[in-house]
C-alpha cells in the first residue's frame, strides 16, 4: 500500500492535465487564446502537469558528475573512481582525470530511459518472464529447432573439443547461446557504458516514471509493489563491477570505451556477457585475440562459464550452473527445454560422436 496515496495524486494529476488541455483546445478553436508559436514555451502551469519525472534529464556530463573543486557529487561515482584506481586483476587502473576526459569526450552523455524503466519497474521479474515464456514458445518450432541441429553439424569439430576440455554437453551451450543472441542474431546496439551509468544514477528515478505509468494507467498491482532496495542496491554494485571491468580492460587493449556496444542490459558478444564476466572468456582458436563474435572464442568461453558455475551432467549441478548466467527461473527452464528438445531432434538423425 506504500504507493496508493502517491498513485491516486498521479492519477488526480493525469485528470486534471486532461480538462487543462480539453479547455486550452476550445479557447484556440473559439479564437479567445492565440495560438502558441512552434518556438514558445508552454505556460508553466503546463509544462508542469506535463512532466512529472522527465527523463531527458538523465544525463552525466561532468558538471552534473563533479562539483567546483573536481569532487564527485554522487556516492555511487566516489564507489566508482575508487574501483577503478584499486589494484585488481583484470585490466589496468584508470585515474579520476582518465574518467574525466571519457566522460568529456562522450558524443551524447545520457541514459538509455526506455531500457532503464524496463530494468527498474517493480514489474521487471514479470515482464522478463513473460519473454522467456514467449520466446520459448518461439524456439520450441521446427525451424528453431533445426537451426540449433545445424549449428551442432556446422560447428561439431569445436563443440567435441569444448566437451572435451570442459565436460560440458554441447547441447547446453548451443542452448545459451541461442537464447543470448539467437545463435549470433541478435546482440544488440547500445553503448555499454551509458547502460552501466544509467543504472548506478537513476534507477531511482526509473522506478517513478514507472510507477507513474502504472497509476495514470489504473493498473491495481500499484498497491501491492515490492520495495526494491536491496533490488536497486545489488544492481548499483554490479554497475560499478561492470564499469570497472569494461573501462580498465579497455584500456590495457588500447580500445575505445565508449565504442563499445551490446543488449540493453550491458551484455556483450555472441556470448552477452557481462564486462565483470569477461575474465571467463577463452581464446579458442589461439589466435592471440579474445573475440566475442568469433564462434571459437563464444562456444569456449560460454563452456568456461559453465564450468566456473560448478556445472556437472547431474541435473541439479546443471540447472545451478545454468541459473548463474541468469537468475531467473524462467530463463534455466527455458534453456534446459530447449537443449533438450532440440537435441532429441539431433539423435532422431545422427548419433553425436
Amino acid at each position: 500500500m506504500r504507493f496508493h496515496r502517491y498513485c491516486l495524486q498521479i492519477q488526480e494529476l493525469a485528470l486534471l492535465k486532461t480538462t487543462f488541455i480539453f479547455i486550452l483546445s476550445g479557447l484556440y478553436v473559439f479564437g479567445t487564446l492565440p495560438l502558441l508559436s512552434q518556438n514558445s514555451a508552454p505556460p508553466p502551469f503546463f509544462q508542469f502537469l506535463s512532466v512529472v519525472v522527465d527523463t531527458n534529464n538523465w544525463i552525466f556530463t561532468e558538471e552534473m558528475l563533479f562539483d567546483e573543486e573536481g569532487n564527485p557529487r554522487y556516492p555511487a561515482i566516489q564507489q566508482l573512481l575508487e574501483s577503478l584506481n584499486q589494484t585488481s586483476e583484470t585490466g589496468m587502473p584508470l585515474s579520476a582525470d582518465e574518467f574525466k576526459m571519457i566522460i568529456a569526450r562522450h558524443p551524447l552523455p545520457r541514459a538509455y530511459a526506455k531500457q532503464l524503466i524496463k530494468y527498474a519497474t517493480p514489474q521487471s521479474k514479470k515482464i522478463q518472464d513473460n519473454a522467456h515464456s514467449n520466446y520459448l514458445n518461439k524456439l520450441l518450432r521446427t525451424e528453431r529447432q533445426e537451426a540449433g541441429v545445424k549449428f551442432v553439424l556446422e560447428h561439431s569439430v569445436i563443440l567435441n573439443q569444448v566437451q572435451m576440455a570442459y565436460n560440458i554437453h554441447p547441447k547446453d551451450i548451443v542452448s545459451i547461446l541461442m537464447w543470448e543472441s539467437g545463435l549470433g542474431q541478435y546482440t544488440g546496439r547500445y553503448r555499454i557504458f551509458d547502460i552501466f551509468m544509467g543504472q548506478l544514477l537513476y534507477l531511482e528515478e526509473a522506478e517513478k516514471y514507472a510507477i507513474v505509468q502504472l497509476c495514470i494507467n489504473g493498473d491495481t498491482t500499484v498497491n501491492n509493489l515490492p520495495d526494491q532496495t536491496r533490488r536497486f542496491q545489488r544492481i548499483q554494485a554490479n554497475a560499478i563491477k561492470n564499469l570497472t571491468a569494461l573501462l580498465r580492460i579497455t584500456k590495457q587493449l588500447g580500445s575505445d570505451p565508449l565504442e563499445h556496444y551490446g543488449s540493453w542490459g550491458g551484455a556483450i558478444g555472441y556470448v552477452q556477457f557481462m564486462p565483470a564476466s569477461l575474465k571467463f572468456a577463452v581464446d579458442g582458436d589461439l589466435d592471440g585475440i579474445i573475440d566475442l563474435y568469433n564462434w571459437s572464442d563464444a562456444i569456449y568461453s560460454v563452456a568456461s562459464y559453465l564450468k566456473a558455475a560448478g556445472y556437472n551432467h547431474e541435473p541439479r549441478s546443471r540447472r545451478r550452473a545454468i541459473l548463474a548466467y541468469n537468475h531467473l527461473d524462467s530463463y534455466a527452464n527455458g534453456v534446459i527445454e530447449y537443449a533438450d528438445a532440440f537435441w532429441n531432434r539431433f539423435n532422431e538423425n545422427i548419433t553425436y560422436k
